[in-house]
């Protein structure tokens, strides 16, 4: 009798799986630009943030310095350019009446075109170097956002990789962040549950289909789980690194 028993019983558990809940995501952010670490925000780490906010700051003194330096000289050029282009349109019309008139020489005419594409080419120097500005301005804009590090309401601050002072080149690791928004239960059925998912077989957590947004189950079997199958669901489930019990119901 005992050894009925304990068949029905290994029975029973070999149809079900069981599954960690996990983030949805975790994600490791490395820097793309060089610097010395100015702030971490060490106070939330290990926990769920409430807002949107900036949890690691690399120096960007001297990008911000230059940024004021080359928005100057782009608002001076812009001034320039302007009053340049009146110069322009004031030789232009110059050269325009020069042209009407049969009294003047050759030689006078000469010398009003001249001065007209002098005046010219400083004109497209001054449009070069206003482009060369706003180009910089960009790159120095980018450098500095890419220098603040922002996690997003609900993200877990999982690790920090570097300290304050730290000096820090592209590719540095600089901190794991968990995406708490949804959660996940990953495990491995058999071939034969693989079929009947297939056909249309029903998915339970804890004997309830509640709480399943979406599933996914890999085509391929897994090179290490040999003759099975992954199954991925997304889930709305908060309660993280709890063991769940999976069924698979006709």
């Amino acid at each position: 009798m005992k050894k009925i028993l304990l068949l029905l019983f290994v029975t029973s558990l070999s149809f079900a799986y069981y599954a960690k809940l996990e983030p949805i995501e975790t994600y490791s952010i490395s820097s793309s630009v060089s610097g010395s670490v100015i702030y971490i925000d060490r106070e939330n780490e290990g926990k769920y943030l409430k807002e949107d906010k900036v949890i690691l700051k690399i120096d960007d003194f001297n990008e911000r310095e230059e940024l004021l330096n080359v928005q100057k000289s782009l608002n001076l050029q812009q001034k320039n350019l302007k009053n340049q282009l009146e110069i322009q349109k004031l030789e232009q019309n110059q050269y325009n009446r020069v042209l009407k008139l049969s009294s003047k020489s050759k030689r006078e005419r000469e010398l009003v075109l001249n001065s007209l594409l002098k005046t010219k080419n400083q004109t497209l120097s001054l449009r070069n170097n206003i482009e060369s500005l706003i180009l910089r301005k960009k790159i120095l804009q980018n450098t500095i956002n890419k220098k603040s590090i922002t996690a997003k309401k609900q993200d877990f601050i999982y690790n920090y990789h570097v300290n304050i002072d730290d000096y820090v080149v592209s590719s540095t690791p600089l901190v794991d962040i968990m995406d708490m928004g949804y959660s996940k239960l990953e495990f491995f059925v058999s071939s034969s549950d693989k079929k009947r998912l297939a056909d249309g077989a029903k998915i339970l957590i804890n004997d309830k289909q509640a709480n399943i947004i979406e599933y996914k189950v890999w085509d391929i079997a897994d090179s290490i789980n040999i003759s099975s199958f992954k199954v991925s669901i997304k889930t709305d489930l908060k309660e993280f690194s709890k063991l769940y019990k999976i069924t698979i119901e006709d």
